[in-house]
């Protein structure tokens, strides 16, 4: 029988902060999500909770890498 994975994401306020805290030139190039999209999650024009799964797991490596960064 193969093994689960489970992968762990990154809550709402988590994102939130990573693109309220962070470079959001640099976030973009990191993670291919366009400036203005980033800036609608920033702003709170669009519900972070709305956001895909595949850019939800964008910020889990952009964070990882900031923290082995670290």
């Amino acid at each position: 029988m193969r093994e689960m994975r489970k992968i762990t994401m990154l809550d709402d306020e988590e994102v939130f902060d990573i693109i309220r805290k962070g470079n959001i030139t640099e976030i973009s190039m990191r993670t291919s999500i366009p400036i203005p999209t980033l800036k609608n999650y920033l702003y709170k024009r669009v519900n972070i909770a709305d956001m895909p799964v595949s850019k939800r797991l964008k910020f889990n490596v952009y964070d990882e890498e900031l923290n082995c960064a670290n």
